[in-house]
């Protein structure tokens, strides 16, 4: 009797311990829902909102007064609402739904990324009668994954080598490009001392680079030389820049680099054009001043100023072919009916021309042309082409190889007779000196009774381009 009257008594001391558990946990649990920045939200299988956190607050701008009552779809764009129908059709079947990510309207009409996990809230009898969501803003790392993919995209697009590597040389990251431009797939490099792009002979240069970004220091457009896996060396233009961690601290070096191998390759090119140009410019002004200096001994000032500028429109006309040509040569054809402009109508009849296709090296273009043209200006004036029977005949060849020569020869016959008094001078010079100065060959000139004979001989490498020599 006495012990049921124990167990009476202790029965509303036990109660009330169980209420004040349950009074403390029901604190705990809400301090922690209280305190989470994430979102947790509870509603009804129609959709109401039965519970809003203070991190659903956070995350969305409603207040809890804003919310409850409410149905959730105040939160889900127009185009996700069958994505919610769906979620909760699996939540009333007592599934629960894990780390489902999607999109969430805030108050403000902004929309955020979110993570949901969604679980079934059941009642004493373990029927479903509700869900309850976790949601994590997930905008941020989203938005960095974006930033991650879109570079990512444009450093293996790139046609540079993107290369990262920390202060002691290690190589971290090795884009398409530097396995384009050096051979090495990011496996053989990655992990390994970007050394190995480095030739003995730069190796202090690289110790600097590394100097100056371990201050923070950044080196921009670099031109150097590095070696690709076949030990070709790559002519590059790099900009290296320090890489830091969140605190600021350098802890690599990231390297942006071009192939300036091609650029190089035409810079050299045009030094060399250029180096070409003023050699040739100086050949030329020689050649003017030779025409000038021989021309005033003419005496006559109305003379000298008609012949000085007939003998440098002759000159011209050479130039005028070799520019056409880039300065690879002139078809020796081509040079004649310039140089024969004043009776290019009778070429053919009066004037033949007699000889294989034949490519001048600028230098024959420019001696044989002026020799061309004096022997042209002579016929006009004093030769074959003074009256109207006279004829010329231009011919040339080529010995057979290995000791190749060419040969050149202008005839001239039914004209009137010429002293040879009137080849003298300039004209001789001409036809003689300058010529054969021009090919290291030899000139001679006859002026027979039958009309001026001049024949020129010379090393067919001196006179032909290469790509004609084998005539």
């Amino acid at each position: 009797m006495q012990q049921r009257r124990n167990q009476t008594e202790a029965a509303p001391v036990r109660d009330s311990t169980l209420r004040h558990s349950a009074a403390i946990d029901l604190r705990r649990y809400k301090a922690i829902i209280d305190s989470t920045d994430d979102a947790i939200i509870a509603k009804t299988l129609q959709g109401i909102i039965t519970s809003w956190n203070p991190g659903a607050e956070r995350m969305f701008g409603y207040s809890a007064e804003e919310t409850i009552g409410h149905p959730l779809s105040m939160l889900i764009p127009a185009d996700r609402l069958t994505e919610e129908t769906e979620i909760m059709r699996r939540v009333a079947g007592g599934e629960m739904v894990n780390h489902f990510e999607t999109v969430r309207r805030c108050k403000d009409a902004r929309l955020i990324d979110v993570s949901v996990t969604i679980s079934p809230i059941h009642d004493e009898f373990g029927s479903v009668v509700g869900a309850s969501k976790i949601a994590r803003d997930i905008t941020e790392r989203k938005t960095v994954t974006a930033d991650l993919c879109r570079f990512k995209a444009i450093i293996d697009s790139s046609d540079d080598a993107i290369i990262s590597n920390s202060l002691l040389g290690v190589v971290t990251s090795w884009n398409r490009g530097a396995e384009k431009m050096f051979g090495y797939t990011a496996q053989e490099a990655i992990g390994h001392s970007i050394s190995m792009l480095i030739p003995f002979d730069r190796k202090q240069e690289e110790e600097e680079i590394f100097v100056r970004i371990a201050r923070g220091d950044p080196v921009e457009h670099f031109e150097t030389v590095r070696r690709g896996k076949d030990g070709a060396l790559i002519d590059i233009s790099a900009t290296t820049s320090p890489i830091r961690d969140g605190a600021g601290t350098v802890i690599g070096a990231s390297t942006i680099a071009r192939d300036i191998t091609e650029r190089q390759r035409n810079r050299d090119h045009v030094q060399l054009l250029l180096a070409e140009v003023n050699h040739r410019a100086k050949n030329l002004l020689a050649v003017v001043r030779a025409v000038v200096v021989q021309t005033f001994r003419l005496g006559d000032p109305a003379t000298i100023r008609d012949r000085l500028c007939d003998r440098i429109g002759g000159l011209a006309a050479g130039q005028d072919l070799l520019v056409n040509k880039a300065w690879q040569g002139v078809e020796l054809s081509d040079l004649i009916l310039a140089q024969l402009d004043l009776f290019k109508e009778q070429i053919g009849t009066r004037v033949l021309l007699d000889g294989p296709s034949a490519q001048l090296t600028p230098a024959a273009s420019q001696g044989i042309g002026m020799a061309l043209h004096e022997l042209a200006t002579n016929a006009a004036k004093y030769g074959a082409m003074a009256n109207g029977q006279g004829r010329i005949r231009i011919s040339w060849e080529v010995s057979a190889a290995p000791n190749a020569v060419f040969l050149m020869s202008w005839q001239e016959e039914g004209g009137p007779k010429i002293a040879a008094s009137v080849g003298k001078g300039f004209g001789q010079t001409v036809l003689g000196r300058m010529v054969e100065h021009a090919i290291e060959g030899t000139a001679h000139s006859n002026f027979a009774e039958g009309g001026l004979l001049w024949r020129l001989s010379a090393p067919a490498e001196n006179v032909l381009a290469a790509t004609a020599q084998g005539l």
